[in-house]
């Protein structure tokens, strides 16, 4: 087992919305509201990321992620660092979404 935190995300990763899903009602606006999906929304071919910016997984050897949906950002096209300890995971995580909203760490 190892953690994986997701650097970088891709126009890629992008699956249909499922029922029962939420989403921001602006994806650049992170603190925005969420909304849920209806199954029309999800037959009209809305579009959600599988993954958020920072992530921390628990990943198997195959970078699968052991808990929740077993995403695996590699099929996603997503960029990622793989660490031995939750500490440095997080830590990662917290420099990414720190370099991503502009702040200098």
């Amino acid at each position: 087992m190892r953690f994986i935190v997701v650097t970088n995300l891709s126009d890629a990763d992008m699956a249909a919305a499922m029922p029962g899903q939420v989403a921001r009602v602006s994806p650049t606006d992170p603190n925005g509201p969420l909304i849920p999906f209806d199954a029309l929304e999800a037959m009209l071919g809305l579009r959600v990321q599988n993954f958020t910016l920072g992530e921390v997984l628990l990943c198997d050897d195959d970078g699968r992620e052991v808990v929740g949906d077993g995403r695996k950002p590699s099929k996603w096209g997503c960029s990622t660092e793989e660490f031995a300890s939750l500490d440095a995971a997080v830590a990662c995580s917290q420099q990414v979404v720190a370099l991503a909203d502009g702040v200098v760490m």
